[in-house]
C-alpha cells in the first residue's frame, strides 16, 4: 500500500471527484520512495518468516476484499493482526510493519469519511490512525533509513495531523522541509512543498436523476490551509454549487511552504463531475 495515498476528497459514492478513498487519496505533490531493505534486528528462523509472511498476505488480502465492501471495521482488524503477526516476528520497530501500519492508516481514515457520508453510528477510532503514522516515522528515522523515505512518511503524518486539526501539522511539514533542504538545497525544499494538497474534502453527494454535471470549484487557500471560494461555474444547479462552496470553506488544504514558512496560494481550481443517474425505481 503506498502511504503518498494520504488526501482525503470524498464526494460520495456516485460523485467522480478530485479523489476518494478506500482507500482515500492521491497527491502529486510528493511520491513515496520505495523502501530501502534493511536486516532485520529481530527475525527468527527463516520457517518462521515463511509462515508470517503467508498469514500475513492472506490478512493483507482479507482487508482488501472488506475494503472494497466498504466494510471498514473489519479490514482494519485484518491490517491489525498482520500488524501482531510481524510484530512478534520482527519486534516492534522494523521497517517490515510498515505496510501493516499504512494499511491501519488508510482504513481508519477512510472510515471516518464513510461514517460522515452515510450518518453511521460507529465510531473509526482515527486516533489510532495517527499512532500507527507516528510509528511508521519512528521506524524510518532509525540508522540507515532511506532519506527521502523518511521525508514522505514524515509529510504524511503532517496531513495526517491536519485531517485531525492537530496543531503539530504545520510544525511537521517544516520540519519535513529542513530535511529536505538538508538533504539536498532549500530550493528542492520549496519544490518539495511547491503544490496546494487537499487533505480533508467531504463534497455533497451525487443526487439521482439528472443529466452530467461538472462543477467547477475558483478560490484560494491561505497559510492556514483554509480555503475562500471566489465562483463555482458550470453547469451544476445552485443548491450543489452552494453545498460545494460550503464544502470548500469546511475542508482543509496543506499550503505551500516557501523558505520553510506556509504561504497563500491564489487562483486555484478543481473540478468535480458529478455522473449522469437514472430515476430511482419504486
Amino acid at each position: 500500500m503506498n502511504s503518498s495515498a494520504r488526501l482525503i476528497a470524498i464526494a460520495g459514492f456516485a460523485t467522480a471527484a478530485i479523489s476518494l478513498p478506500a482507500a482515500v487519496m492521491a497527491q502529486d505533490s510528493y511520491q513515496q520512495p520505495t523502501q530501502t531493505q534493511r536486516a532485520p534486528e529481530h527475525a527468527k528462523s527463516s520457517a518462521d518468516e515463511d509462515k508470517a509472511k503467508e498469514v500475513v498476505s492472506k490478512l493483507y488480502a482479507a482487508a482488501q476484499a472488506e475494503l472494497a465492501g466498504h466494510h471498514y471495521g473489519e479490514a482494519a482488524k485484518a491490517y491489525e493482526e498482520a500488524l501482531r503477526v510481524l510484530e512478534q516476528l520482527y519486534g516492534s520497530h522494523d521497517e517490515h510493519l510498515i505496510d501493516a501500519l499504512n494499511g491501519i492508516v488508510q482504513t481508519r481514515m477512510a472510515w471516518d469519511n464513510y461514517i460522515v457520508l452515510t450518518g453511521s453510528p460507529t465510531n473509526a477510532n482515527v486516533p489510532l490512525a495517527v499512532r500507527a503514522q507516528e510509528r511508521i516515522v519512528k521506524i524510518d528515522e532509525q540508522d540507515g533509513a532511506d532519506s527521502k523515505t523518511r521525508i514522505a512518511a514524515t509529510i504524511d503524518l503532517g496531513d495526517v495531523y491536519l485531517y485531525t486539526d492537530d496543531k503539530r501539522a504545520f510544525e511537521t511539514y517544516e520540519d519535513a522541509w529542513r530535511q529536505q533542504a538538508k538533504l539536498d538545497s532549500p530550493q528542492s525544499a520549496d519544490a518539495l512543498f511547491g503544490k496546494v494538497a487537499m487533505v480533508r474534502m467531504r463534497l455533497p453527494a451525487n443526487p439521482l436523476g439528472h443529466e452530467e454535471w461538472i462543477a467547477t470549484v475558483h478560490y484560494d487557500v491561505g497559510a492556514d490551509g483554509k480555503a475562500t471560494v471566489a465562483e463555482v461555474t458550470g453547469n451544476a444547479p445552485e443548491t450543489l454549487a452552494s453545498a460545494i462552496r460550503q464544502s470548500y470553506a469546511d475542508g482543509i488544504f496543506r499550503p505551500r511552504l516557501a523558505a520553510g514558512e506556509p504561504v497563500a496560494t491564489s487562483g486555484l481550481s478543481s473540478s468535480h463531475k458529478y455522473i449522469a443517474t437514472d430515476q430511482q425505481k419504486h
